[in-house]
């Protein structure tokens, strides 16, 4: 690497966006620019971005949110530097060694000082998506290639077996990919705080005018109840009020607890009571995420279950190659692909997803600008189970995508229930 630059984005949501974990008001999204030579001494100057979720990634501290974003800011600016001493080095390589930092020397590395707690490995990973999403833009901008066309044996220096075990010998990213998808089902995202119709008292655009005027047949419900019968009741209404707008058209929903269920089996009788007051929300139930915390027991034998219901999917328990290895022992369907926590994990997820023919999809952290186009772009190549694309930074943040909009309005503007995202074929990321 020989330059690099970091910028911190405020970004404050036009309405609060609540989650089972927290309240999101604003969040920073950090930009890393690094400029990398090949061995020829050509230059490329790569972009990657990251959104610093605190209460998402970091929901409990005895520190202040802000104090703990100000520590993963310094983490992206300390991995930034780290990535001077690499040497030359594909992606995939330099994210091993990032990673490998994060672990065995994070006092050196991190340079805050100390901060009395240890720092959950979410949190780790978001900062690190950011640099590594920047060294995929250097790499494929000085090989004059889009990304995309790269994550094989041509470009690469290992195949998969060096990541994530010999079951992946002879095996690359590429053979998991597939053509770019020109356009995205958009997934509308629904809080416990967004009201649902006219009649709603909470403030804020109702839920059957989103469906209305952009013409949405995909919604995730975010849930905030932890004994599963008041989740019941919020999945059956938004389900109700969807089929008022559209009588002829059944809803595809995600149901996403956000770690607030404590237990398989409160999901379990969660899907019983929704059984009873409202099965046709059950049956358009496409998957469910992280419904436990990420720390919680391992319960094998109550995830299968679950998962023999309904897909069940980690999410905020995905940041590392162990947990991808941990999840089909312990029962899980599958898992979400973030684009913050970097390229790299991504495609690493992906591949082990795909091999073992468990569920994958891709869902936003109300990215936003860059981070944004990332997320989408990276949808429109993964061979997802699911394919609607999480796209909320419009209902919460429609500001900060105004240069997005205009430079890339398809990706902004929402048209018969879809975005626009065009082909993969520019060099870069993006």
């Amino acid at each position: 690497m020989q330059s690099s630059r970091i910028t911190y984005r405020d970004v404050r949501l036009s309405q609060p966006f609540e989650i089972a974990n927290g309240t999101i008001t604003s969040f920073t999204l950090v930009i890393v620019e690094l400029t990398c030579a090949d061995r020829t001494g050509k230059q490329r100057t790569g972009r990657g971005a990251s959104v610093l979720s605190v209460p998402w990634s970091w929901p409990r501290s005895s520190l202040a949110v802000r104090e703990r974003d100000s520590v993963m800011r310094k983490l992206a600016l300390s991995l930034t530097e780290a990535t001077k001493s690499a040497g030359f080095a594909d992606p995939i390589e330099h994210w091993q060694h990032l990673s490998a930092l994060l672990i065995t020397k994070p006092a050196g590395l991190h340079g805050w000082g100390r901060i009395g707690e240890s720092i959950p490995h979410l949190a780790l990973t978001l900062p690190l998506g950011a640099v590594d999403n920047a060294l995929h833009d250097a790499w494929s901008r000085l090989a004059e290639r889009p990304a995309w066309s790269m994550y094989d044996a041509t470009f690469l220096n290992a195949d998969l077996s060096s990541t994530l075990g010999p079951e992946f010998k002879g095996t690359f990213p590429s053979d998991h990919l597939r053509g770019s998808r020109q356009h995205l089902p958009v997934q509308h995202v629904i809080s416990p705080a967004d009201p649902l119709d006219d009649l709603d008292p909470l403030p804020g655009r109702p839920l059957s005018d989103w469906i209305r005027s952009e013409q949405l047949s995909h919604l995730k419900i975010k849930l905030a109840g932890s004994d599963g019968r008041t989740d019941a009741q919020r999945i059956a209404q938004v389900f109700r009020v969807a089929r008022a707008v559209w009588p002829d058209t059944s809803p595809e929903l995600a149901i996403d607890p956000n770690e607030s269920h404590p237990d398989p089996g409160t999901t379990l009788r969660m899907l019983d009571r929704l059984r009873r007051i409202e099965p046709d929300a059950l049956a358009a139930t496409r998957y469910i995420e992280q419904p436990t915390p990420r720390a919680a027991p391992s319960d094998p034998a109550g995830m299968a279950e679950l998962s023999a219901r309904v897909p069940v999917l980690l999410d905020e328990g995905l940041s590392g190659l162990d947990d991808l290895t941990a999840l089909r022992a312990e029962g899980w369907s599958g898992s979400v692909i973030k684009a913050a926590k970097g390229q790299t994990l991504a495609l690493l997820a992906h591949s082990f997803l795909c091999q073992f023919g468990l569920f994958v999809t891709i869902q936003d952290l109300t990215a936003v600008d860059l981070a944004l186009r990332h997320s989408a772009r990276l949808a429109g190549v993964l061979n997802l189970s699911a394919p609607q694309f999480e796209y909320n930074s419009r209902q919460y943040a429609p500001h900060a995508n105004a240069e997005l909009a205009r430079t890339d309005p398809e990706i902004v503007k929402v048209r018969g229930g879809r975005i626009g995202i065009g082909d993969a074929i520019a060099p870069g990321l993006y």
